[in-house]
């Protein structure tokens, strides 16, 4: 499930719904109501569904949070071609009673799978304006970050990738195979860690796996990705969430407990990456 607001000064709510059977929709809510968009004859072919017609096939989706660019809906289909994955990216334009579904970046190559089994779109996240996506690969142990250059001679936009694919370190806990299947991103609100040795600056990335969770940074000025932190747990798949400045992270292991669940909270200490968990304090 994925939840946004509309523009400022308005109360409406997009939110956006990913399943096991083959299907997503998307829907608004206006003066209390409830208006699906993706599919306006009320029947269950919407413009969403799986590509290739499977009706049991995975579907995950993502929506920007910040109001204003609610339009870009992201949509990861990870069973397909064979447990390839891909990623579909669609503009929603128009208003509620009168909406238009648009994809973008069709067949781009950074929006698929390396390899049949890599399960590339197991899990998507964005930052708050939708400009900088994290993409898991949950089959094949690997996240993709990918953001969006405008060409200032031809307006053209394209997608590309931020830095290498994000995998696990051969000192890092655990197995590889789940790696990717939750991923949380945002930017970091400051630059310095001294510890580190070098600057902190544009975006991290927080990885769930059967094993524990991940912490990376981006570091713009190498186009490399450092991992920062990590957590091991015996509990199973490890769920992540984490705050749109990256400074509060929400771990959630559903299967913890005999299958009570749980959930942490983790706050990313400014200076050096370490991890104290607990609540924020307000």
């Amino acid at each position: 499930i994925a939840l946004s607001q509309r523009p400022p000064g308005r109360d409406d709510l997009r939110l956006a719904i990913g399943s096991n059977s083959g299907y997503a929709q998307l829907w608004d809510i206006v003066d209390g109501l409830w208006h699906r968009l993706d599919d306006k004859n009320g029947g269950d072919g919407g413009f969403l569904n799986h590509p290739e017609g499977k009706a049991g096939g995975e579907v995950t989706v993502s929506l920007p949070g910040s109001p204003g660019f609610e339009r870009n809906l992201f949509v990861g289909y990870p069973s397909f071609d064979s447990d390839r994955g891909i990623v579909r990216i669609v503009v929603v334009g128009g208003n509620t009673g009168n909406v238009s579904l648009t994809e973008r970046f069709d067949g781009d190559i950074f929006l698929q799978g390396s390899r049949q089994g890599d399960r590339f779109g197991t899990d998507i996240d964005t930052d708050i304006e939708g400009k900088f996506v994290a993409i898991g690969a949950g089959g094949g142990g690997y996240v993709r970050a990918i953001s969006f250059y405008a060409n200032t001679s031809s307006e053209e936009v394209k997608v590309r990738p931020v830095g290498s694919e994000i995998r696990l370190n051969s000192s890092s806990i655990g197995s590889r195979f789940d790696f990717g299947s939750s991923v949380a991103t945002g930017r970091v609100p400051y630059r310095g860690c001294p510890r580190c040795g070098f600057v902190l600056n544009g975006r991290r990335v927080a990885v769930g796996s059967s094993t524990g969770f991940y912490v990376f940074q981006f570091v713009e000025d190498e186009s490399r990705w450092y991992q920062i932190a990590e957590h091991a747990s015996d509990s199973g798949m490890v769920e992540v969430s984490m705050s749109p400045d990256t400074v509060y992270l929400g771990v959630g292991t559903p299967s913890a407990g005999n299958g009570r669940g749980f959930l942490d909270i983790y706050k990313i200490l400014d200076q050096e990456g370490d991890l104290r968990k607990g609540f924020p304090q307000r």
